[in-house]
């Protein structure tokens, strides 16, 4: 068996999901190997789905009927469609790629090696550490135990953080996952970048900018606790924004912002959604500074991007963030929710305490060396064709 065709099962498939991990694994095994690969989901409500993106095709499944347990595994029958497919095709299918530790996971692993014992699961926990206690305390001891079977049947496990893999390598989700188990980390679109024609300014380039990115005013991204800081802080000569779509319940405390501090509005700047990736890259592009402030996150893409411009990043103790700051020496960490950390953290670079330019080139040359999804995705086949020469042996 050699590997030549991957399909990927993610049944909530958006648009906005191709430019991340979920789109990018499936982009950087074709663009890098030539393994033609395939997502497989199921329509929701209006939105279209492109057909293809970069060369990986996209079949959208129509639902079959309506969802009698929402938002429940059970419901099975509205998958038939995708489920039907998966029997005509298994047998072309060199490898089944799935996303989390879920029920979902469970019920295709089993599925797919039931009908394809010789073929390959791969499966992407995008797993944080809370995520991993959950399911660790879980009560229900059935469902534990088929979680942890799923990764038994499973032929390639990933993790994206150093943080969650040390705890894996301690067997804490079972001894069965150790010789699968390996260190994969999100990356950046380097070549996507490239193709824009995006030229990374230099560090005299940059702006006295600051900038944060994802959806504003959703409790996950804490956005009240920057607020509050920097209605403390003298900026002088730098500006702050926040930019990507704002929580419509978010504007009555921006309002409140201004209100209170009417000096601030010039500085405190709010772009609201940006439909191009290519504008939201030329604000990391003309930012010194990256800000993270989130409560909680599963790796936080964003947080390779800035660093990809060479962004010196001040983040909460979230995410990738320990790993994309080589465990904060390109960078600061900062605990959850510690709004006086933060504030210091910030005042040292308005008042250039601390020197940015020092960490620039070093931030972009750990960024090159670990974070690009061309090189991820080479480091992911070599890992496939491993565990498939390594099966032949033991058959």
């Amino acid at each position: 068996m050699s590997l030549k065709k991957m399909v990927l099962i993610f049944e909530d498939l958006e648009e906005f999901h191709l430019y991340k991990d979920v789109g990018m694994v499936p982009v950087s095994l074709y663009e890098a190997n030539g393994i033609e690969c395939t997502i497989l989901c199921l329509k929701n409500g209006e939105e279209e789905i492109p057909q293809e993106y970069r060369g990986i095709r996209i079949k959208s499944f129509s639902r079959c009927g309506k969802s009698i347990f929402k938002r429940s595994f059970l419901n099975k029958f509205q998958k038939l469609p995708l489920i039907i497919y998966l029997m005509i095709n298994i047998r072309k299918i060199d490898v089944l790629m799935l996303f989390h530790l879920t029920a979902r996971t469970a019920f295709y692993t089993s599925f797919y090696k039931f009908l394809h014992p010789q073929g390959m699961v791969y499966v992407k926990l995008d797993m944080d550490e809370p995520s991993l206690n959950e399911i660790l305390s879980l009560e229900n001891s059935w469902e534990k135990k088929k979680l942890k079977r799923a990764l038994k049947m499973a032929d390639l496990i990933s993790v994206e953080t150093q943080i969650v893999y040390q705890k894996l390598s301690f067997g804490l989700l079972g001894e069965d996952i150790l010789g699968k188990l390996i260190y994969l980390p999100n990356g950046v679109d380097n070549k996507g970048i490239n193709e824009k024609n995006i030229c990374i300014k230099s560090f005299s380039e940059k702006e006295n900018i600051m900038i944060t990115v994802g959806r504003i005013g959703t409790s996950q991204k804490n956005n009240d606790m920057l607020l509050e800081v920097l209605s403390n802080l003298d900026l002088k000569d730098w500006k702050i924004f926040f930019i990507g779509p704002i929580e419509e319940n978010f504007y009555e405390v921006i309002n409140g912002f201004y209100n209170l501090y009417p000096d601030k509005k010039d500085k405190v700047v709010f772009t609201g959604r940006l439909e191009k990736r290519e504008e939201i890259y030329q604000y990391f592009n003309r930012a010194k500074v990256f800000l993270l402030t989130s409560i909680r996150e599963s790796f936080a893409i964003v947080l390779v991007e800035a660093a990809y411009f060479g962004n010196y990043i001040v983040s909460t103790s979230v995410g990738a963030s320990f790993d994309v700051t080589q465990n904060g020496r390109l960078g600061s960490i900062v605990d959850v929710n510690d709004k006086n950390a933060l504030e210091r953290e910030l005042k040292k670079i308005i008042e250039r305490e601390k020197d940015l330019f020092s960490y620039y080139d070093n931030i972009i040359a750990y960024n090159r060396n670990y974070f690009l999804w061309e090189n991820i995705g080479k480091f992911l086949f070599f890992e496939m064709q491993k565990r498939l020469r390594s099966e032949r042996v033991l058959q």
